[in-house]
């Protein structure tokens, strides 16, 4: 399947549905793919500085997740070189031995479903790190089994940090082993922004966005197939927290999502009236977008 047609992996709205957000789309698949063609201003400069990494901020619940879920479908759907991995942060997996269980093994399984061409088998991300690797494809089962007996160690010796770093060095292996290039869509990256539970987990990404890791700092160098990081969340707490490092500001494409229109929001709650057969008034959806200030996520929740 092409671009126009992605099959629905994560994304949560019909075609029909999502609205006035494939400028923001297209802007991270070309990111992703370094592909050449008509650019915005905005991709110009950030062409221009070399970045290769974006931030993808916006207000609350203006559709930042569901452009991430879009762009990982596109990718997916499209094939290639380029290996899309989302994962989105939660308040529950703020500690560093949490989150590092389940980024491992989303990424694992994300991985491994590109290369199969099998959405289905992202679901084997709830399973044993052990069964996640015997569905490896043949030529990625050796560094697919050793990234799980690395982890498999960091557990045993017990150092949460370790565990963090362990997996979240795995997008870099897989680049260097594969030769394919992970491009990881990171969504609410704001919740790293918190002062008391997740500094350790705060420190090990900017080790990653800033190449100061042994495994992305190996393969940075030079390497095309190095990972590519995209950072969604609110903006202000994303900003907040990235180190005073000119460096990494120009690595990062700074990609704003405001709220749609009244228009596009109207044409949405007609789509979704229509897919639930369910008649709607014109004064019943002007009520709508005003009382709950354009929304998405309550209007979606109607």
């Amino acid at each position: 399947m092409g671009d126009s047609d992605p099959i629905q992996v994560l994304s949560r709205l019909p075609a029909d549905e999502f609205l006035d957000r494939q400028t923001e789309v297209d802007r991270i698949c070309h990111l992703a793919s370094g592909r050449a063609g008509a650019l915005t201003p905005q991709e110009e400069a950030a062409r221009a500085r070399g970045a290769s990494n974006a931030l993808v901020c916006g207000p609350p619940r203006v559709g930042k997740s569901e452009i991430l879920r879009a762009t990982f479908d596109r990718l997916f759907s499209r094939g290639g070189e380029v290996v899309p991995f989302y994962y989105s942060i939660r308040p529950d997996s703020l500690d560093a031995s949490k989150f590092a269980r389940d980024f491992l093994s989303q990424f694992l399984a994300q991985f491994i479903a590109f290369r199969r061409n099998d959405a289905r088998l992202i679901a084997t991300a709830a399973e044993p790190l052990a069964s996640i690797s015997r569905v490896a494809a043949t030529e990625d089962y050796l560094w697919v089994r050793g990234v799980v007996d690395s982890y498999a160690r960091a557990v045993e010796a017990g150092d949460a940090a370790i565990l963090a770093r362990c997996a979240l060095q795995a997008p870099a292996i897989a680049a260097s082993r594969s030769l394919l290039v992970p491009f990881a869509l990171i969504d609410n990256f704001h919740l790293l922004s918190s002062p008391d539970s997740a500094t350790e987990l705060r420190s090990e990404f900017m080790r990653v966005l800033s190449g100061l890791d042994g495994v992305g700092a190996a393969v940075s160098g030079g390497a095309s197939s190095a990972p590519r990081y995209v950072l969604g969340g609110l903006r202000r707490p994303i900003m907040d927290m990235m180190p005073p490092d000119e460096e990494m500001f120009d690595s990062l494409d700074l990609i704003s999502v405001e709220p749609l229109g009244d228009e596009t929001v109207e044409r949405m709650i007609r789509a979704a009236s229509a897919r639930l057969a369910v008649e709607i008034s014109d004064s019943t959806i002007e009520l709508m977008i005003q009382q709950l200030g354009r929304d998405l996520f309550y209007i979606r929740s109607l």
